[in-house]
């Protein structure tokens, strides 16, 4: 977005949903207090204070969408009708899809990170490629997730089956690969997709857009 240019402002491709937890979430307070030692004797009293700050974990389901002509024409000045010309080199956006899946699963928010320490891979990962209109799987927590018992477990149930549903009204155009970190990670075969390493799954997004299989 430019402001004093309106004509160059561009629309973007890349839009990412709030992370939401799919169990009711709780909250901690953590206490702290801070003390003025660094004060010259000739100084007053100092200042001093007890704070309390709130703390959140959960188990989070995270969406984003990538308009892939969009991206295209955005980085190279094509029309994003066109993004699929014989004539097209799609490296650099492919590229930038693969790496921001490697992004996604292993970059953690930067809030308060000398005080927690918040460094989580994801544990589940689902990419599908297509041309019909992009869904949230978000519906599938409508119904919060215990928090006893095998959370992440019940989680992947949980979004399986919502997404066994949506295919069965809906039908499935898209293709699908991922992978999952639970014992039992096939979601992603029962998905009608490829069960992928991390590596795999971002050379997987690349060719899906070098190649036009989107």
């Amino acid at each position: 977005m430019v402001t004093s240019d309106p004509e160059s402002n561009i629309e973007a491709a890349l839009h990412v949903a709030h992370a939401l937890t799919v169990h009711q979430s709780e909250r901690e307070l953590d206490f702290l207090t801070v003390v003025d030692d660094l004060r010259l004797a000739s100084d007053d009293t100092g200042t001093a204070g007890i704070f309390e700050s709130e703390l959140t974990s959960g188990l989070y389901y995270g969406y984003a969408v990538i308009n892939v002509p969009a991206l295209v024409s955005n980085l190279t000045g094509r029309a994003a009708k066109d993004w699929l010309a014989p004539d097209l080199d799609r490296a650099l956006p492919a590229e930038v899809v693969a790496r921001l899946v490697l992004l996604i699963a292993t970059m953690s928010p930067g809030a308060k990170k000398g005080a927690t320490a918040p460094y989580a891979y994801a544990e589940t990962m689902l990419l599908e490629a297509g041309n019909g209109q992009p869904r949230t799987l978000s519906n599938a927590f409508r119904k919060p997730v215990s928090l006893r018992g095998d959370v992440s477990g019940e989680a992947i149930q949980a979004l399986g089956a919502h997404l066994t549903a949506l295919d069965k009204v809906y039908g499935r155009r898209e293709a699908r690969a991922g992978f999952s970190t639970e014992p039992d990670s096939s979601f992603i075969e029962l998905a009608g997709g490829e069960s992928k390493s991390l590596a795999e799954l971002s050379e997987w997004s690349r060719n899906a857009v070098a190649f036009g299989r989107v």
